[in-house]
């Protein structure tokens, strides 16, 4: 990965992964009711966190989690928290696939959220984006020191070229970023 070709602010450091996780039984998928949620705007404007010009944070949320099993919801589903161009966005557009998006904070305050929603009994869903490689500041056009065409199909998407999952290497990096989320 060639850290200096993307934005100076998308970088992955790799972190210790240790967490003392509390014991969760997560509901049977036929029973899951999603509450479906963009991080970075669900909370801070007009509810008291006096924080309306930045995103909100995994910790901004956590004191939200309340609310949302009160609505009657054992799930929360994440709208893409994977690292993207900026500190605005849907995060459809992923720069760096194994960080999260640093506006949001840091990985153990996403351990933290996901592990205060299973005390609360909520589920978490992870939105992912693999049907595309993002067109601006992705890891992915630097995955090795080669020409990376041979690891984008030449199918275009209305949002940017699709991976060549006919390549082992690119089922494998996407494999083990699916894993990430299972593992960690």
């Amino acid at each position: 990965l060639h850290l200096a070709m993307l934005n100076p602010e998308n970088y992955g450091i790799v972190t210790d992964t240790a967490y003392p996780w509390h014991y969760f039984n997560t509901p049977a998928f036929e029973d899951l009711i999603l509450y479906q949620c963009h991080l970075a705007s669900f909370c801070g404007r007009n509810d008291g966190m006096g924080r309306p010009n930045r995103s909100a944070t995994f910790a901004d949320v956590v004191h939200k989690l309340d609310y949302i099993k009160d609505l009657g919801f054992n799930a929360i589903a994440l709208l893409p928290v994977q690292e993207f161009w900026l500190d605005r966005s849907w995060g459809y557009n992923p720069s760096v696939y194994f960080s999260i998006e640093s506006a949001y904070g840091e990985p153990e305050e996403l351990r933290r959220f996901v592990d205060e929603c299973h005390v609360r009994g909520l589920a978490v869903i992870f939105d992912v984006v693999y049907n595309h490689i993002s067109n601006r500041d992705s890891s992915f056009w630097h995955f090795d020191d080669e020409d990376t065409s041979s690891y984008l199909t030449y199918g275009n998407t209305p949002w940017g070229l699709s991976p060549a999952f006919g390549e082992q290497g690119i089922k494998d990096f996407f494999l083990a970023n699916m894993a990430m989320y299972f593992d960690e």
